[in-house]
């Protein structure tokens, strides 16, 4: 099979907007640069002018304040950061309210939250991941073939297997049904993407890489890295995940 890139992000069969009531909305969230983004943003703000009740328009607009917070931390701009995933909180709040059997809304909702835990203190930070944890699993249930909620869920279970002993040991005060994912468990998430996927996405080959390396695995680690660089670095989040890893 053969996966044609296209100017708007890495591959266009990997996210289908075909059949999407906000199709240039969502082109934009989807594949576009840092300024497609910050348009995406004024677009959805604006529509949910128009439709402040509407599920679907919420949790973009929670996507969108997602990427604004993105755009601003990667900036150096802390303070909009924050405001920017407070306001998407806030939105995606109130489309699970609306639409709680709505996968979308209950991913943004636990994407944001997780998010403002990089605000937080220790305690708040280790909350904020339940949330986000908590959210991936009621999405998962919803849409159990949806490729992104499993590299989501790795995305968690990696970064509590890299908890120290120290850490832990608070995290269990804080939060009594805590679990302990292994590094073996993120990558069985991740791999579980990988096989619902359309079509290669290089976030979760990273994150796969990542998680092999955790684990020791370092040969396969190698191989994953090897297949995320074969994929074109066209996107801004990606560009700047791929330099820092």
């Amino acid at each position: 099979m053969k996966f044609r890139c296209f100017r708007f992000g890495e591959c266009a069969e990997l996210f289908d907007i075909s059949h999407s009531k906000y199709p240039e909305i969502d082109k934009l969230l989807y594949y576009g640069k840092k300024d497609d983004k910050i348009k995406a943003y004024n677009l959805t703000l604006e529509l949910n002018n128009k439709e402040p009740n509407n599920p679907d328009v919420l949790y973009r607009l929670a996507k969108a304040c997602h990427c604004m917070y993105d755009i601003n931390r990667r900036d150096g701009n802390k303070e909009a950061s924050e405001n920017y995933i407070l306001k998407g909180i806030e939105y995606a709040k109130k489309a699970v309210e609306l639409a709680p059997k709505n996968s979308n809304t209950q991913k943004w909702f636990g994407i944001t939250t997780g998010a403002n835990g990089q605000f937080q203190s220790l305690k708040e930070k280790i909350k904020c991941g339940v949330v986000f944890r908590d959210q991936m699993n009621k999405a998962i249930q919803i849409a159990p073939n949806d490729f992104t909620l499993y590299s989501l869920k790795a995305r968690y279970q990696y970064e509590i297997s890299k908890l120290s002993f120290f850490e832990r040991k608070i995290a269990v005060l804080i939060v009594s049904d805590l679990d302990e994912p292994t590094a073996e468990d993120a990558i069985a998430n991740c791999l579980k993407s990988e096989q619902l996927a359309p079509a290669p996405w290089k976030e979760n080959q990273l994150l796969l890489a990542k998680c092999y390396i955790e684990a020791g695995e370092y040969k396969k680690a190698v191989e994953w890295l090897d297949k995320a660089k074969a994929i074109p670095v066209v996107s801004y989040e990606v560009r700047i995940k791929y330099i820092d890893l």
